[in-house]
């Protein structure tokens, strides 16, 4: 977030640095360092705070990452079957994709008797939810991960 004065502006002991999306706080003691070097360990701590914000970021920006997980399978997806009274039961693919903070996208895809083109349809929806283009990276990762929904 910021650096700041602790515990108050009028009176202040330390400089505080507080970023609540990584949880780190620290203090830099003026009684102990120095009004000048004090504030020089704030802003350099404040520094490396930020670059690892922004790292993170970018890792998370990745179309890559919007779609995967660690352990390969497809973020949001889930293959399920439907069986209810009075209905022919079938097995589709449930979509739920956030993609901005309170912007949730959901959609099924029923497996009627062709797997590979609701994969292929599964594949592009999620590129179009995500306004992400098709690499070839991405599409290693969409084979590899067919083996989990098969």
């Amino acid at each position: 977030m910021t650096i700041m004065f602790h515990p108050n502006k009028t009176n202040p002991e330390r400089f505080r640095v507080l970023d609540k999306e990584l949880k780190i706080q620290k203090y830099f003691s003026i009684k102990q360092h120095g009004l000048a070097k004090a504030k020089k360990l704030a802003e350099e701590f404040q520094q490396t705070i930020d670059k690892k914000k922004r790292y993170r970021q970018l890792k998370r920006d990745l179309g890559i990452n919007k779609l995967f997980r660690e352990d390969g399978s497809i973020k949001g997806v889930k293959r399920i079957k439907r069986e209810r009274p009075n209905r022919k039961p079938y097995e589709c693919f449930a979509v739920q994709v956030t993609i901005a903070p309170k912007t949730h996208k959901s959609t099924e895809i029923i497996i009627k008797d062709d797997f590979q083109a609701a994969y292929e349809k599964l594949q592009q929806s999620l590129l179009s939810f995500h306004n992400i283009e098709n690499s070839a990276e991405i599409k290693d990762m969409f084979a590899q991960a067919k083996r989990l929904y098969w």
